[in-house]
């Protein structure tokens, strides 16, 4: 099969996506040794023309950039879904096309089947939180990729049956392909590289409560200051950084330092490191006490899953894919319950037995994911779909 991936921008810092995309082709290709794969990566104005990436088989696998630039600003049409990267055609034919990313514009190239994948319907299910011209734009790419699809894929059955919701997708048409935690993200026992890591950090490992994704208002990230609040005042007696991993905007890093004064939180109780690459992130998720996660929606949730790879305890949203993929590898809590987070977070760092019990139930339900099991179930897709 030739086999092409769309919805992608490799020439940025990589979001939940392109991870999907490229730990699902690695682990496709040490499946199958006959398959080639074709990567579209979406084009932006500071693009550098040749792109690899390592693990993937240089013999096997193809990048193409489209020409065209993303157009960012408000005034986007619709028209233009179809009517960018019209050179496009003069690229051999693929055997199926999977949009990886139904949010995404689909591109006009040649091809047999078409596979899509929903991440999430967050635009939708939590569109208090977009501009509304973006949400109407959205809403018509994810009617159009899935229309056009043979097959939808999406990581959880909350996903699903979201889609039966909003677009009244049939469950024929549909299948769930759960991801897994990259195989990186792993208890790391190197105290010389753990110490060196820590070394430009103003906090120590084991003394910190951890937080990484998106630094957005999706995510919850005022609630997590309200949760720490208050879990500070439940541990007057000791002395926990909450370490927050991710890229924030100026705007509202500003807007949350505001809130910090307003709980009465000194400044070194908060540390955002902004954007963190994942060599760096997996020392970080190693050496917290705790991971946070009171998201408000997940379409699938990759950090909970790669905290207890890390052997972290979680504490998480009951909300979305959340409490099937967490399952009881995790601690849930209700989204909006403050306090009810809080008081699980002292339970866990006050008792050294139960945080171990939490630990073990974490690397449990992990057994339960493998980026082999996840490129499996999608080439059975593939070889179906083909011949249907």
């Amino acid at each position: 099969m030739r086999i092409g991936y769309c919805g992608i921008n490799l020439n940025q810092k990589w979001r939940g996506v392109e991870n999907y995309t490229i730990r699902l082709i690695r682990s496709m290709q040490k499946i199958e040794k006959d398959n080639k794969y074709v990567i579209y990566s979406e084009r932006t104005s500071d693009l550098v023309e040749e792109i690899w990436i390592d693990g993937l088989d240089p013999l096997r696998t193809e990048i193409r950039i489209l020409n065209e630039p993303i157009t960012v600003g408000r005034k986007r049409l619709l028209k233009s879904l179809w009517d960018r990267i019209q050179n496009m055609q003069r690229f051999e034919k693929v055997d199926i096309l999977h949009h990886v990313n139904a949010n995404a514009p689909i591109p006009k190239i040649k091809r047999g089947k078409f596979v899509v994948t929903v991440q999430d319907l967050i635009f939708l299910t939590q569109s208090q939180f977009f501009n509304h011209n973006d949400v109407r734009l959205v809403r018509e790419r994810i009617k159009m990729a899935i229309e056009e699809a043979d097959v939808i894929l999406a990581p959880s059955f909350s996903t699903i049956r979201d889609l039966q919701q909003y677009y009244g997708v049939s469950t024929e048409k549909t299948r769930v392909i759960y991801y897994a935690a990259d195989e990186n993200f792993r208890v790391i026992k190197d105290s010389t590289r753990l110490s060196q890591a820590f070394g430009k950090y103003p906090f120590k490992a084991g003394e910190y409560i951890f937080y990484t994704g998106a630094v957005e208002p999706r995510k919850n990230i005022e609630g997590l200051l309200q949760i720490y609040s208050h879990f500070k005042k439940m541990t007057p007696h000791k002395m926990y950084t909450l370490v927050i991993a991710g890229e924030v905007s100026q705007s509202y890093k500003e807007k949350l330092n505001s809130m910090i004064k307003q709980l009465e939180l000194r400044k070194e109780d908060v540390y955002f490191t902004d954007y963190v690459a994942d060599d760096d992130l997996i020392l970080l998720m190693n050496g917290a006490l705790l991971f946070v996660f009171p998201s408000y929606y997940e379409g699938f949730g990759f950090p909970p899953l790669e905290a207890m790879a890390c052997g972290i305890p979680v504490i998480t949203s009951n909300n979305s894919s959340l409490p099937e993929v967490i399952g009881k590898g995790g601690i849930l809590v209700d989204v909006n319950d403050i306090v009810g987070f809080a008081k699980k977070m002292e339970e866990v760092v006050c008792n050294d037995e139960y945080r171990s019990e939490m630990i073990n139930k974490g690397f449990e339900q992990l057994m339960k994911f493998s980026w082999e099991k996840t490129a499996k179930e999608t080439l059975e897709v593939y070889k179906k779909v083909l011949h249907q």
